[in-house]
Order: structure tokens, then sequence, then C-alpha cells
């Protein structure tokens, strides 16, 4: 399931996100991901409810399937995550975080 992607980051999983149980799904292969990069118990915590958040505002809201993909980053030694979503929409709406 890993891809490289650039020197800095790599892909780790991608998912199709178009009914509830991709909610579940998503919030499972973050989670033993995170784990994987060492993250504490609490964010563990904090990235698994993100990314259900996310998931589910895809399935109830965005009325089209939509793709997530989990990568590892790297810069100036330190490790962490990124999860750019993108709905299946000819005009998608764009997360930003707020």
């Amino acid at each position: 399931m890993t891809t490289i992607t650039t020197d800095n980051e790599r892909e780790l999983a991608k998912l199709s996100v178009a009914k509830i149980q991709d909610v579940l799904l998503a919030r499972v292969v973050v989670r033993e991901e995170a784990t994987r990069l060492g993250f504490s118990a609490q964010a563990l915590t904090q990235i698994a409810t993100a990314i259900s958040e996310m998931t589910r505002n895809v399935v109830q809201h965005a009325g089209v399937a939509g793709q997530v993909r989990i990568f590892e980053i790297g810069a100036g030694g330190r490790r962490g995550w990124q999860s750019p979503w993108k709905t299946l929409a000819k005009a998608s709406p764009t997360w930003n975080g707020r």
C-alpha cells in the first residue's frame, strides 16, 4: 500500500470514501499508521477523530464519492502525516482546515 512520492513524503494509504462503512475503515487505517509513526495515545485519538469527522462529512454532505490519502511527511528532522482530501464531483469543495 506504501508509495514513495518525494524525498520528504511517502504515501501510506489511499482510500475511497462513499459509504458510512468507509468512516470506520479510514479511522482504523489512519490510527494504525499513526501508531507506526510513534504518535502518543492522546494524539492517536485526536488524529482518528479528525479523520472520522472529515470522512463522515464527505459521506453525509458531499453527495458524491471522495478519496482520502494518507502521507508520512518529513522536514528538518521531524516526521508527521498529512491527509489531502478530494471529492469526485466536477466542482468539489476545498478543505482548508477551518
